[in-house]
């Protein structure tokens, strides 16, 4: 098995990297690989030390150069209904610049990313478009 929590957004040559992984692994090996979810894929992403941003289809697509099997969930924590409004109506995006905002958000009823538990995370199939994060699990490598 190998285990790929977001890091491939972080890959200058992804294809290569997938060739990589491919080639290690046992013919009954299973890849587990997640990235941050994003609508469109770009080369330019704001995050500075990201090399690239798959969207949902890039990164399949991506992963079944390499692999004949591909399954795809979403990730999301679980927030409540006012913590997800107060996110909404932050069109400045102040809480990225302002911290202290972050642990704000137990008041409304969501733990600090940083306190979260298995408890406080969601990874299923359906309503991959809520999720914040995709996760793929592969299965039979191409040689």
């Amino acid at each position: 098995m190998v285990c790929s929590f977001e890091t491939i957004e972080h890959v200058e040559d992804v294809e290569r990297y997938l060739g990589q992984i491919a080639r290690v692994l046992r013919p009954d090996g299973i890849f587990v690989v997640s990235t941050p979810r994003v609508d469109a894929t770009t080369r330019a992403p704001e995050n500075p030390f990201h090399r690239v941003e798959l969207s949902q289809r890039d990164f399949d697509a991506a992963l079944r150069t390499c692999f004949d099997e591909v399954e795809l969930y979403g990730q999301r924590r679980l927030q409540t209904t006012r913590h997800l409004l107060l996110q909404r109506v932050d069109m400045l995006g102040l809480r990225r610049h302002l911290t202290f905002l972050r642990r704000a958000s137990r008041l409304v009823g969501t733990a600090p990313m940083a306190d979260v538990t298995l408890d406080g995370i969601a990874i299923e199939r359906d309503g991959i478009e809520r999720a914040s994060e995709l996760v793929a699990v592969c299965r039979r490598p191409r040689p």
